[in-house]
């Protein structure tokens, strides 16, 4: 017998404020329908997402498939100056990057990003800020949210994905700023001989060369208006 695919009619509810049994009076069941529903006690046909969709002002394809859930991975804060501190979520990863030792284990993250965004691997989220008083051109990044691969963060190498393309990467030496050192950075990736990287930042117009890496990977994409592409955060069950 084939297990019911989890849909994301619970959600929907909740999203759309109405009270569940508001939402069964408008669809002519019962609550104990609805609940069957949300539970996939009973599969849903097309015409019940339908329905549902017209109540809770969303589209049937909401209704039916439940929204993936990304972690929050870390943090990108535009800062007044221009400059941008990058950090992750994790401190144990992080004391393993910053120690060169192996990290056994994953992003146990509460934060989670809520959407119904396919990838074919798994993803993390980079959630970016900016300072009050900052007025400069990137001031449009504000609450977007940028898609990494994870894997190479977590198995610690260089992806080839990132070879001529936007990653975010961890220096095994700290890039010192201002007497600030930066281990994790976002730039162009280039491989050089003898196993070591540059990478450009065009838009900071800085230039880093011979650069050994713990790991480089894939910016995936970036979404600058969350909302508006039906993305939620929130905590994930059982987190």
């Amino acid at each position: 017998m084939m297990k019911p695919m989890p849909n994301n009619l619970n959600k929907m509810i909740e999203l759309s404020g109405l009270q569940k049994k508001v939402v069964a009076e408008r669809k002519g069941v019962t609550p104990e329908t609805l609940s069957r529903h949300i539970h996939e006690r009973v599969p849903m046909t097309i015409q019940d997402a339908r329905d549902y969709a017209e109540i809770l002002d969303c589209t049937p394809n909401e209704i039916v498939f439940e929204a993936i859930a990304q972690p929050i991975i870390g943090t990108c804060h535009i800062m007044d100056d221009k400059t941008i501190n990058r950090k992750l979520n994790s401190e144990k990863l992080t004391k393993a990057l910053e120690s060169g030792v192996a990290y056994n284990g994953h992003f146990n993250c509460v934060d989670h990003v809520f959407s119904h965004t396919y990838l074919p691997y798994a993803a993390g989220i980079m959630q970016w800020t900016v300072s009050k008083k900052y007025m400069g051109q990137w001031a449009y990044w504000g609450k977007a949210l940028e898609y990494v691969m994870l894997e190479p963060i977590v198995e610690q190498y260089v992806s080839e994905e990132t070879f001529g393309k936007v990653a975010f990467c961890w220096l095994k030496n700290p890039w010192i700023i201002d007497g600030v050192p930066f281990h994790l950075v976002a730039g162009v990736v280039y491989p050089e001989p003898g196993g070591v990287y540059q990478i450009m930042n065009h838009d900071l117009g800085w230039h880093l060369k011979e650069q050994e890496l713990v790991f480089a990977a894939p910016s995936i994409g970036v979404t600058y208006r969350p909302t508006l592409r039906g993305m939620t955060i929130g905590k994930k069950k059982g987190a």
